[in-house]
């Protein structure tokens, strides 16, 4: 098909394979944050039941420190893999959390 300004129309390579690499970024981050929050979720059910169950104050505070932990773990390795979407490199980097 022929523009009235620009003339014949010519595919933008340039343009598809941005819009194919934002596309897959986007997707990317949905399918991270998704997988983030129900694991979260569910880890978040299960030290609830554990504090509902705790039988000393200590083993609350055991716990709450456990949960914790391991919360702030998930998000040092949610945010190293929502930066690895974007530069690969990060994700296989010596910063890795395990």
């Amino acid at each position: 098909m022929q523009h009235p300004i620009t003339g014949p129309a010519v595919p933008d390579v340039a343009a598809s394979a941005a819009g194919g690499d934002l596309l897959r970024n986007v997707v990317g981050v949905d399918a991270v944050l998704l997988e983030i929050a129900a694991r979260r979720w569910r880890r978040n059910l299960e030290v609830f039941m554990r504090l509902a169950t705790c039988g000393s104050p200590l083993a609350f505070a055991q716990v709450s420190i456990e949960a914790a932990t391991e919360a702030m773990l998930d998000g040092f390795a949610f945010t190293q893999r929502l930066c690895g979407l974007f530069d690969p490199d990060v994700a296989d980097s010596s910063l890795a959390v395990s």
